[in-house]
């Protein structure tokens, strides 16, 4: 039958999945695989762990080669490490490189040269919560220990929570799968229990060294045996009997259900000229509420450019910019105002948008300056920086290009007895303003001010550039 037929194409690759999923973790013989791969690093301070990815480049942590004074380089030179191997051999480190570019990442790698031996891979994936790992390193000094547990969290960003047994000197060291991969690189430093330590995991690692250019591999070291497939044959045939028993009542199912079939063929005929219909009057529906949809969006565009073409009624501007005082020869920091306006008497371009409008509003100001004043704590005069004078007008604005404004003199502050006073006797203030940029929200122009008495007696005279923004608002 054909079933058969397919159940046997594949039933070689369901074994090999079979193994994947059952074969168990053998950590004596990972040792002996994989520790020849983990390397001991000293440092002037103390040591850690490592492993080569490549007969050249031994992955660590950055905190391993990291010097621990502020005062000198961040981590040690090439010739401060000392890289051994399980052998006794070792190894000269020819080049630093602490990742700098992923400081958050504790992931360095030492270019080294004179391995020729096993290096580890790199497991691609992400591991699965449970399942079983080893770790090797140098804890307290105790050189190549291998430690048993499993993965207890595996969905931080860059990080697995292991429940592996870790102590100082095992930072920077590989944590192995049951197929002698590297799914995770411990990282030290944390204050935990032993069921709490943290590993970087090896898609970060993968990563990193994709970017920096250092070659890696991920084929596994360990491969299922000819034990292991025997061991899982009894479970393939009973596994294969359940599914012909399975299909045995497909079979008889698909049966009954061709009976059925048959004798409901004159209902199966009238609904599905009822549901030809159905669909017709569902399609003409929906053609409908697509124009109707059209329609509402065209309707929602058109308001939206009508509401566009209606001018906004009010505006609040600010202005700032520096300015001198021709009568009184003084340099003004800044003038600075803020004023609210009533717009009116639009003009519009050949679309009918809004671009210049008269307006009319109150506004007020304030000079900002340096000061000559007194500076008690050293009882001698000096610079500071304050204010002249708080005034208050009444703006008229035309087509946005040219702005008379008439008002008052509030307060004004006298340096040397450091006091904010009224004037004695009335000061008008008369400016005008002359906008470069008419037709936008940006205004960019040159303004004059005028303080003058009852007599049209000048007092201030100042003249300079003025930059602000107008925020307009309220359409009807």
């Amino acid at each position: 039958m054909v079933w058969l037929r397919i159940l046997s194409r594949y039933a070689p690759w369901a074994l090999c999945c079979s193994v994947v999923g059952a074969q168990p973790l053998d950590a004596t013989k990972i040792y002996k695989t994989c520790a020849p791969a983990v390397v001991s690093i000293e440092t002037p301070t103390g040591t850690g762990s490592g492993f080569l990815v490549h007969p050249q480049y031994v992955v660590t942590n950055k905190h391993v080669i990291q010097r621990p004074s502020v005062w000198e380089a961040d981590y040690y030179a090439a010739w401060q490490l000392k890289v051994r191997t399980r052998s006794g051999a070792t190894l000269q480190v020819r080049e630093v490189n602490p990742f700098e570019d992923y400081p958050d990442i504790d992931l360095a790698a030492l270019k080294v040269s004179g391995f020729q031996g096993t290096v580890l891979p790199l497991y691609p994936g992400i591991a699965e919560v449970g399942e079983p790992v080893v770790a090797i390193g140098h804890p307290h000094h105790m050189q190549w220990s291998q430690t048993q547990g499993s993965i207890s969290k595996n969905d931080l960003p860059h990080h697995y929570q292991l429940d592996v047994a870790m102590d100082p000197g095992s930072s920077g060291g590989p944590v192995l799968n049951r197929w002698g991969q590297v799914v995770a690189v411990v990282e030290g430093g944390f204050p935990l229990s032993a069921t709490g330590r943290f590993g970087i995991r090896s898609d970060v690692l993968k990563q990193v060294l994709d970017i920096y250019g250092i070659p890696y591999t991920t084929a596994p070291l360990l491969t299922p045996t000819a034990a292991d497939f025997s061991a899982l044959q009894g479970q393939l045939a009973q596994e294969r009997q359940q599914l012909i028993a399975e299909r045995i009542e497909l079979e008889r199912q698909r049966a009954q259900f061709q009976a059925e079939l048959q004798q409901a063929r004159s209902f199966l005929a009238e609904y599905a000229q009822k549901r030809s219909q159905l669909e017709q009057k569902e399609q003409e529906l929906d053609r409908r509420e697509r124009e109707l949809e059209e329609r509402e969006r065209a309707l929602e565009r058109k308001a939206a450019r009508i509401a566009e073409k209606l001018g906004e009624r009010f505006a609040l501007e600010f202005l700032l910019g520096p300015a001198y005082d021709i009568w009184q020869e003084q340099f003004v920091l800044s003038r600075a105002s803020a004023g609210l306006f009533y717009r009116f008497g639009f003009v519009r371009d050949e679309e009918g948008y809004v671009v210049r409008a008269d307006q009319f509003g109150i506004m007020a100001s304030r000079d900002i300056v340096f000061l000559r004043a007194e500076l008690s704590q050293w009882n001698r005069e000096g610079i500071v920086l304050g204010w002249r004078y708080d005034e208050l007008a009444l703006a008229l604005e035309f087509s946005s290009l040219v702005r008379l404004s008439f008002g008052l003199v509030l307060r004004q502050f006298d340096p040397q007895r450091n006091l904010v006073t009224i004037p004695a006797e009335p000061r008008y203030t008369v400016g005008v303003l002359l906008d470069a940029l008419p037709e936008s929200a940006f205004l960019f122009g040159i303004g004059a001010t005028a303080h003058v008495d009852r007599r049209l007696r000048p007092s201030a005279v100042s003249v300079g550039l003025q930059v602000g923004y107008a925020l307009h608002f309220l359409r009807w």
